[in-house]
């Protein structure tokens, strides 16, 4: 049976290895993600997530799903779609930008509350 991806991925973390490029060496495919951060030096990974708003390790569990993100891919198809429908309706089509925008004026987190 052997050893395990995931036993040799807990092996490594144990004996102190850190190297985020071993633990890709366990995925058949890379995605984008995975190759732009590997792409990036320690330093520069570290202030890519801090500026995203997340942790490293949480782009690197982002980059390591094997299925892709199903909210990103509904945005996608919102976006596309929109497109289509807008031409009949005569409106505008909703971007991206548009939507990152909710009901709220203020950003989460901006409230007296921290809500």
């Amino acid at each position: 049976m052997g050893i395990q991806p995931r036993a040799l991925r807990l092996s490594a973390l144990r004996d102190g290895v850190q190297e985020p490029e071993l633990f890709g060496a366990f995925m058949e495919k890379m995605t984008p993600l995975l190759g732009f951060l590997r792409a990036l030096d320690t330093d520069q990974r570290k202030a890519f997530a801090d500026e995203v708003g997340t942790t490293t390790v949480y782009l690197y569990q982002l980059a390591g799903q094997p299925w892709p993100n199903p909210k990103l891919r509904f945005a996608k198809r919102l976006v596309e779609l929109s497109a289509r429908y807008a031409s009949k309706a005569m409106c505008k089509p909703l971007s991206y930008e548009d939507l990152l925008q909710g009901t709220s004026d203020e950003p989460p987190g901006s409230s007296p509350d921290g809500d």
